[in-house]
């Protein structure tokens, strides 16, 4: 395996971080991740990230907005039977 050194952007690198410590995962891992994705070697891991992918703040505005949805009320019901 070759050897790569990148220099990112501070808030790129702060963002890797964030989303690697949030999967458990490596930020070297991830970074591979998102290159093989780009050079179409690989399938995304969410299914939405690959619908959004191109439009970063696009998955923001529909994260936001799930996330306001779900704290405005519970998306589960509980309904009482008879049994």
């Amino acid at each position: 395996m070759d050897t790569l050194e990148l220099r990112l952007p501070s808030e790129t690198y702060r963002a890797l971080k964030e989303v690697a410590a949030a999967r458990k995962r490596s930020e070297a891992d991830l970074a591979l991740e998102a290159l093989q994705q780009y050079l179409g070697r690989k399938e995304p891991a969410e299914p939405l990230e690959g619908l959004f992918g191109e439009d970063a703040s696009l998955l923001d505005e529909v994260t936001q907005s799930a996330m306001a949805d779900r704290e405005a009320g519970a998306w589960r019901w509980r309904v009482s039977g008879d049994g």
